[in-house]
């Protein structure tokens, strides 16, 4: 049974209607509307629907603001709690994962300006502090015996030079991939969806297979066949 699956992709490549055919009840936490965008036919009922809206937050505010950075990152965290410690929720759903990475970067960056006004940015090495806040969400939810979804946006990769690859990785904390069971590249071509796993824990088989209009159901089903055959 998958237990954590990051859906990576461009807009509109259905990502957040994936993470609803999850089982439900789902917490869905919204971070960029991205719930206004799915088809009604895909919607779970209001009954079994959490959302949880943090698009009225104002990015600006936040780099701008200590108080509002720290503020919003302890939000998040008391309704991610919240969330683990209920015991009618499947699923939890991260749209996107992203928004939540710059979240705790900006909160712990505010941390520190409240020592060092003049500070502008984290050095590399202070980063431990929020690669450690993010392993630590895709944990807890395994250990609460939730199913975690996390949705990505891409950005270009870049080489040691800073130049730009040709090539696509997901957006935000970058250690995603090691700690769920299954990644998933969703794409878009002619209006057909489809969506390619690139790596998963539960079954190397699996990796590289792409399925049209992916539901959790159907990945969920492809990915056990292939570990009963093994």
């Amino acid at each position: 049974m998958i237990e954590s699956l990051s859906i990576i992709g461009r807009k509109k490549t259905t990502k957040t209607t994936l993470a609803l055919s999850a089982p439900r009840p789902i917490v869905l936490m919204d971070f960029e509307l991205g719930l206004r965008r799915v088809e009604p036919k895909y919607l779970p009922p209001k009954d079994e629907l959490i959302v949880y809206n943090y698009a009225e937050t104002i990015v600006t505010d936040r780099k701008r603001d200590i108080k509002v950075a720290q503020a919003f990152w302890n939000t998040i965290l008391k309704d991610y709690n919240k969330s683990l410690e209920d015991d009618k929720v499947k699923t939890i759903v991260i749209d996107t994962a992203s928004a939540v990475w710059e979240a705790r970067r900006m909160a712990y960056l505010a941390d520190i300006r409240e020592l060092d006004p003049n500070r502008k940015a984290l050095v590399p090495q202070e980063y431990f502090v929020p690669n450690r806040d993010m392993k630590m969400l895709i944990t807890q939810a395994a250990l609460h015996k939730k199913i975690l979804i996390v949705v990505h946006h891409t950005r270009p990769e870049y080489d040691a030079n800073g130049r730009e690859t040709g090539e696509e990785v997901p957006d935000g904390f970058k250690y995603t991939g090691d700690l769920v069971d299954v990644e998933l590249w969703m794409n878009k071509k002619n209006s057909i969806i489809t969506g390619t796993i690139y790596t998963c824990g539960l079954s190397i088989a699996a990796e590289g297979l792409e399925i049209e209009n992916p539901t959790f159901d159907m990945l969920n089903d492809l990915i056990e066949g292939y570990r009963k055959v093994a």
